[in-house]
């Protein structure tokens, strides 16, 4: 696979949530239901002429249950559908961890790494440590209020 190749990769469709009418919003209980409705027309047990077509839709439609009510493979699912790689669903579960080392720079963080009032909280705790008498013999050539945090397990 070269780059132009993804470059040049079209959007995938979700055919496993068209199969069973859902979006990638819908609950487990929705998909759940929709499941139950469309399989009623194509049950092996409950069609009385055994067709290729109703087994198929069938098997279909288990695997989309299977997958999208299982949180890890739902998650890897919606994976794939978003990734720009242009390879199968079952290429990109055998090898997934491959594609997500090498676009782990694509996904945002949901939050960020240093919270944006931490520096004000740390300067107000090093004015109020001014104060400290230092322990070692030499005077405060060892003492600030950032070491002393530090020795005090509060950075």
């Amino acid at each position: 696979m070269s780059f132009s190749d993804v470059l040049d990769a079209k959007p995938k469709e979700p055919k496993l949530y068209r199969l069973l009418g859902c979006d990638e919003s819908s609950s487990i209980d929705q998909i759940t239901a929709e499941y139950r409705a469309r399989v009623r027309d194509c049950h092996p047990d409950k069609v009385k002429e055994h067709n290729t077509n109703s087994t198929e839709k069938f098997m279909e439609l288990q695997n989309a249950y299977s997958i999208l009510t299982s949180d890890s493979r739902r998650k890897t699912y919606d994976s794939w559908l978003h990734s720009p790689f242009p390879v199968s669903f079952e290429d990109f579960t055998k090898s997934q961890d491959t594609f997500q080392m090498s676009t782990h720079w694509a996904v945002p963080k949901s939050q960020p790494s240093i919270a944006a009032n931490q520096p004000e909280k740390l300067s107000q705790n090093f004015k109020s440590e001014k104060s400290e008498k230092s322990r070692w013999s030499d005077g405060d050539r060892y003492q600030s209020s950032i070491a002393s945090a530090f020795r005090n397990y509060k950075v």
